[in-house]
C-alpha cells in the first residue's frame, strides 16, 4: 500500500460496505455533468467559489433517492497539498467533494453529481467539505481565525468565509435546508442539514471540533444564500 503522505488529512477507509450503499437514483440529474461549469456558474446570485478542480478516483456515482440533503464539515488534522494528494490516492479509500485551504482557496476532488467518501454511509446523503488545520483535540492546530462565540466571521478568516460561501452555493443549487443543531455535546445522526464530522452517524470522528464558530458560520452561510 502507498505510504500516506505526513501531513495528510486524517481521512481514510471512509468507503462504505457495498451492501450499505444505495443505488443511483434512477432519474434526470438534478444537475448535469457536462454544464458543471467552475467559475461561471451561479444559482439564485450565489457564484460557485471553487478555484481548482482535480479528481478523485474515489467516489460511488450518483446519489441514492432524496440526496444531496446536506453538507459535513471536517477539519483535515493535516495540511491542504498532502491531504489532496491522499485523498486522489486510491490507497487512501476516502475522498471529499472540496478541499479549502487557510487562505480561502478551493479544490473540488469529487463531482457534485457523485458521492465522495468522507463519512462512511452518512457520508453517502451529503456533501463533503475539508478544512485545512485541526479541531484542537490533536496536535495539529486550528487555523480559523474566528472565536467560538463570535457573532460573525472575522473579516480576515478567509478559510471559513470562502467555505460559508461554497456551503451556499451548494445549498441554494441543491435546495438543501439551511440549518445546524447545535446542541452540545454534538449529537451522533443529528439532524442537521449542514453537520459536523461529530455529528454524522456511523463513525467516531471528532471534527470541526468544540471551537468552531458555528454560530457565525451559518449567520454567513445565510447572508450569502440572500445575496449579501
Amino acid at each position: 500500500m502507498t505510504e500516506k503522505p505526513e501531513g495528510a488529512t486524517h481521512l481514510q477507509n471512509e468507503v462504505p460496505d457495498e451492501e450499505n450503499i444505495e443505488p443511483e437514483f434512477d432519474a434526470p440529474l438534478r444537475a448535469s455533468r457536462d454544464t458543471e461549469v467552475m467559475l461561471a456558474a451561479t444559482v439564485k446570485g450565489v457564484p460557485n467559489p471553487t478555484d481548482k478542480q482535480v479528481w478523485s478516483p474515489n467516489f460511488t456515482k450518483g446519489w441514492p433517492r432524496g440526496a444531496p440533503n446536506g453538507v459535513t464539515i471536517h477539519t483535515e488534522e493535516g495540511w491542504h497539498d498532502p491531504s489532496v494528494s491522499w485523498l486522489c490516492n486510491r490507497e487512501s479509500w476516502a475522498s471529499a467533494h472540496y478541499c479549502v485551504r487557510r487562505d480561502g482557496h478551493i479544490v473540488q476532488l469529487v463531482r457534485q453529481d457523485d458521492r465522495a467518501w468522507h463519512a462512511r454511509d452518512s457520508g453517502m446523503y451529503y456533501f463533503g467539505i475539508e478544512h485545512e488545520g485541526g479541531s484542537g483535540l490533536g496536535e495539529v492546530p486550528i487555523l480559523w481565525k474566528t472565536p467560538k462565540g463570535a457573532d460573525d466571521l472575522r473579516g480576515d478568516d478567509e478559510m471559513l468565509i470562502q467555505s460559508a460561501k461554497l456551503v451556499a452555493f451548494l445549498c441554494t443549487k441543491w435546495n438543501i435546508r439551511i440549518q445546524h443543531d447545535f446542541d452540545t455535546p454534538p449529537v451522533r445522526n443529528s439532524t442537521s442539514h449542514i453537520a459536523g464530522h461529530d455529528q454524522m452517524s456511523g463513525n467516531d470522528h471528532r471534527d470541526p471540533g468544540p471551537e468552531f464558530p458555528w454560530k457565525a458560520y451559518m449567520r454567513k452561510v445565510h447572508q450569502f444564500a440572500n445575496g449579501g
